[in-house]
């Protein structure tokens, strides 16, 4: 995993958390998130919470990063965390970025516009439903000719995220829906 040199992650000893640096487009230090790294889940530990807060609605995760990539291949793929742009970091695609959820802000698409990518995939998890990454994808099809990863095949897991599993993934990339 080599996600944990790439992207700086940590421990939080308070929390026990591991503690994920957000960064803005330049590479700026703007909020630090931490996901919970056991499994009891409850209303008073959430998934993720943010150590350090940050405006999220302006952030792509990993965009300082997986810019140049996403330039030489001329595709961006949206994911709704910071994992899955570290899990397909893992696999050889570099040119993801992480929404921090399912809703694009104005100011994420304007940042997806900006990098010059022609195509945009969006790779949300499998309990978004289709509809919704229609509506979501319907923000940037005026400008960028749009892609979803559908789970068609029911191959995911009922709370996996299309890049947990490496074969899984590649199925899905290989079978993606174009919006039209």
């Amino acid at each position: 995993m080599e996600h944990k040199q790439n992207f700086g992650l940590g421990i939080d000893v308070f929390s026990h958390r591991v503690t994920i640096p957000i960064r803005d487009e330049l590479g700026r230090l703007v909020g630090v998130k931490g996901r919970r790294v056991w499994d009891v889940v409850d209303e008073y530990n959430p998934k993720y919470i943010y150590l350090h807060q940050c405006a999220k609605s302006k952030i792509l995760y990993g965009l300082y990063k997986t810019l140049p990539y996403i330039q030489e291949q001329n595709e961006i793929i949206v994911c709704e965390s910071e994992k899955g742009v570290m899990q397909l970091w893992d696999m050889g695609f570099k040119n993801a970025v992480g929404v921090g959820g399912h809703c694009l802000s104005d100011w994420q698409i304007t940042l997806i516009a900006q990098t010059g990518a022609n195509k945009v995939i969006i790779a949300y998890d499998k309990d978004i439903l289709e509809e919704e990454v229609i509506k979501e994808g319907k923000k940037i099809s005026p400008f960028r000719q749009v892609e979803y990863i559908l789970d068609t095949n029911n191959i995911l897991n009922e709370k996996e995220s299309p890049m947990d599993n490496p074969k899984k993934w590649e199925e899905l990339y290989k079978t993606r829906k174009i919006l039209l």
